[in-house]
């Protein structure tokens, strides 16, 4: 764990919303696409 500014829970938050908004725009991207492709696999 890289400590950024000496308070562990401002650390958490400084990982934790860009690993957030990672995670969001990869699920926003794969339910736009990701739908289409897997209703195709399924069918």
């Amino acid at each position: 764990m890289v400590v950024m500014c000496g308070d562990p829970v401002l650390d958490l938050l400084y990982v934790a919303i860009p690993t957030a908004l990672l995670g969001a725009g990869a699920f926003f991207l794969i339910g736009k696409d990701g739908r289409k492709k897997i209703e195709k696999i399924f069918r």
